[in-house]
């Protein structure tokens, strides 16, 4: 340490304020899907949840905005396991008569 005054960023390690790795600005936060830094320019906030998440632009081009296909998988597993063992219940009544 030399006793100057030195700027954020500019120190051995390299370390400095996160920068989007879409336009190179700033980032502000991580985007939901992929974790890479995004700045304000290049996220769009996602629709359909309770809590609001920033999702780069990148993603948000793949279907990543909207909150879904979230909604749809937790329905699959709430509701498949209990359809499955009704229909495995069936096929066992069905065997046992006679």
């Amino acid at each position: 340490m030399t006793g100057q005054l030195r700027s954020v960023g500019d120190g051995e390690d390299g370390q400095g304020p996160a920068r989007c790795a879409i336009c190179g600005d700033l980032a502000v936060g991580p985007c939901a899907r992929c974790k890479r830094p995004v700045c304000g320019d290049c996220c769009k906030l996602t629709e359909g949840g309770v809590r609001t998440w920033a999702v780069c632009t990148r993603c948000a081009r793949s279907g990543g905005a909207s909150l879904g296909a979230g909604w749809r998988t937790v329905l699959v597993w709430v509701l498949v396991p209990p359809l499955g063992l009704a229909a495995i219940a069936l096929l066992v009544a069905w065997l046992r008569r006679p």
